[in-house]
């Protein structure tokens, strides 16, 4: 359980980081590359770079945390 609030607390502070604009454009540009080059879809353009790392920021969190749901109350 302790992990799991760690690991909201952090992906929350990356997402208030990308919206505050404080995580380097060509650092953020680099890994949206290399996910959006791994799952095979098109990179972003210089605009949508922000929008798209809280996206998947918030993906992220969504999914860890319904999973950690379904093995606590389904399984």
């Amino acid at each position: 359980m302790t992990v799991l609030v760690v690991f909201n607390l952090v992906m929350a502070l990356l997402c208030i980081a990308a919206m505050a604009r404080r995580i380097p454009r060509r650092l953020t540009a680099a890994i949206l590359n290399l996910i959006h080059g791994t799952v095979g879809i098109t990179a972003p353009s210089d605009q949508q770079i922000r929008a798209a790392v809280i996206v998947w920021i918030v993906s992220a969190i969504v999914i860890v945390d319904g999973m950690a749901y379904l093995m606590a109350y389904v399984f």
